[in-house]
């Protein structure tokens, strides 16, 4: 499995666009080369967040970051467990006006992480990628 198979999962199913940082990529392709029934378990994952990928509360499969001594502030990312295998994948959303057509909203989920959660690695990863990424996210994802 790679992860154009992935992505083309997630367009025949529908749901947000998926992205990755190219950290993220680089996890998910050593994970993939690894172990083959990790690569499935995690590949699933990110295909059912892609789906509905708002937090809990907001009728979603995500869970919100916070603001902690340990961490940092993560808020607005989110991230899904998998606690089979000890890997934590953190997300961002964004929705933004489509530039050629107006009236479209573009729906994106760009992951940030996929790591084991141990030490909170996955976590002080999101911490340091977060500067990365756009900050076009909707006020209400922000608690």
């Amino acid at each position: 499995m790679r992860w154009e198979d992935i992505v083309a999962e997630i367009a025949a199913q529908g749901g947000y666009t998926p992205n990755l940082h190219p950290k993220a990529l680089k996890e998910l392709e050593g994970i993939l080369q690894r172990n083959a029934s990790t690569a499935k378990m995690v590949a699933a994952a990110i295909i059912k967040l892609c789906k509905n990928p708002l937090p809990h509360d907001m009728g979603g499969v995500g869970n919100r970051l916070g603001k902690r001594n340990e961490t940092g502030d993560l808020r607005p990312l989110l991230y899904v467990k998998l606690r089979d295998i000890g890997i934590r994948i953190v997300y961002a959303l964004s929705h933004a006006v489509n530039d050629k057509d107006r009236n479209r909203i573009d729906k994106t989920v760009t992951i940030v992480v996929i790591s084991k959660r141990e030490d909170m690695e996955a976590y002080l990863d999101a911490l340091r990628r977060k500067a990365d990424l756009p900050a076009d996210w909707p006020e209400e994802w922000i608690k």
